[in-house]
């Protein structure tokens, strides 16, 4: 690796690995720093399996419509071609992109070594961060390394944190809900399979969990089929009581992780009591993490918020489409679509630190409410950012002024095709 670098993006999410390609294909020197040892960020250890948010609100009887292009559009392309995807689902009025198991890390770092230009860093150790002038100064493991421009999108700005920049932490209290989600095969249903199918299970392990000891843990479960005998159970956890939970801390986050674990024999013995297709099954891949939906923002110099998109309010500086409906899970049971009229424009001014024109932000990490958080943090939605705040560093890197320095315009031209919609 490199001493110095143009844009420093932290996190090897979507949103995090669309910021350095996007960035490293306009020009800058660029690292991305992971702290696992995979690409993919929760998709990959969480094993949230779809990406929602790529499509615009589909019409009755219409084909989805992509609201991305660029980089976003490549990566969803490759991913596709390489098998890490399957093809889209509409459901009602929205649609969105299956994740196929296992496949999506060993994609995106295929898709990393073509872009050599890319230093990628994986179980990078970061520590000691400072700011010397206008650049960030950081450790990994022994190694000090300087950037002009960072990128954060560690899903709960950790790096904003780490500069002691202003950031905006929600109580566990406050925060949507998190989840434990596994797969689960050998299951024996007849094919084609019903539609009320997935209903079903949520509906048995409702009726299963009155009473039962995990009902503590568990709110409720959705069920997302992939195949005949195999489905996504996501098991939807009830709030901790009695003091504040820190889903941010490693520590926490495993030993939620570890109880989840504990309780599932007993989650597929309720279902298999109540569904004959679930008598054998099993689970056979396991989170790395608990599914964390919100946390810690950056404090941005635009708060972009659920009533801005209620309103359908147009910003001068909007660089991504928000299009996935306000996906509130304050209740356990389950989550709260709040539809907006149309498509909003995300402002640039929510992925830049009030603090710092040089810090910049992608995903889960925008400046945004409670209620805006729920539509933007989808990961087709995440990448959109990161490819604008991508795009954003190589042309401050370029032009060495402040990330909200440089012309929308210009990015809009960047953003292959994108300089008419946004007007």
């Amino acid at each position: 690796m490199s001493e110095s670098y143009d844009v420093a993006v932290f996190g090897g999410g979507l949103a995090g690995v669309a910021a350095a390609l996007a960035a490293s294909s306009n020009g800058a020197l660029v690292a991305l720093f992971e702290r696992s040892s995979v690409l993919g960020g929760n998709a990959s250890l969480a094993q949230v399996h779809t990406i929602c948010g790529f499509y615009h609100a589909v019409e009755v009887g219409a084909q989805p419509l992509p609201a991305h292009e660029g980089i976003t559009r490549r990566i969803i392309d490759f991913l596709s071609e390489h098998g890490a995807l399957r093809d889209p689902v509409v459901q009602g009025k929205v649609a969105y992109v299956p994740i196929q198991s296992g496949v999506l890390d060993s994609a995106l770092q295929k898709m990393m070594i073509k872009h050599t230009s890319v230093d990628l860093c994986l179980d990078s150790q970061i520590r000691a961060c400072s700011l010397k002038n206008k650049e960030f100064l950081f450790q990994n493991g022994d190694e000090t390394i300087r950037s002009r421009y960072v990128i954060d999108a560690t899903g709960g700005a950790n790096m904003a944190a780490a500069w002691q920049l202003p950031t905006t932490e929600v109580s566990s209290s406050d925060a949507q809900i998190m989840s434990y989600i596994v797969r689960v095969s050998g299951l024996q249903y007849e094919s084609p399979r019903k539609p009320q199918d997935s209903l079903n299970v949520s509906v048995a392990a409702s009726r299963g969990l009155i009473g039962h000891q995990v009902s503590s843990l568990i709110g409720s479960v959705t069920c997302q089929f992939d195949s005949d005998n195999s489905c996504y159970l996501a098991l939807n956890l009830n709030r901790k009581t009695g003091s504040e939970f820190a889903p941010l801390k490693v520590s926490e986050n495993h030993q939620l992780r570890e109880e989840c674990r504990e309780a599932l024999p007993d989650l597929l013995s309720l279902l298999a009591s109540r569904l004959p297709g679930w008598r054998s099954a099993t689970v056979t891949h396991y989170p790395e993490t608990v599914g964390v939906r919100e946390s810690r923002v950056l404090s941005g110099r635009t708060c972009l918020s659920g009533d801005d998109l209620q309103a359908g309010k147009q910003f001068e500086d909007a660089i991504a489409w928000a299009t996935w409906p306000m996906e509130i899970w304050d209740d356990p049971q389950g989550a709260r679509y709040d539809y907006f009229p149309k498509a909003v424009g995300i402002p640039l001014g929510c992925l830049i630190s009030k603090a710092h024109g040089r810090l910049g932000a992608a995903g889960r990490c925008a400046s945004a409410d409670h209620r805006a958080l729920g539509s933007i943090r989808v990961l087709g939605t995440a990448m959109a950012t990161g490819q604008a705040i991508g795009t954003a560093a190589a042309l401050a890197a370029f032009q060495d002024c402040e990330l909200y320095e440089v012309d929308v315009a210009e990015i809009h031209q960047k953003l292959e095709g994108l300089e008419m919609v946004f007007k």
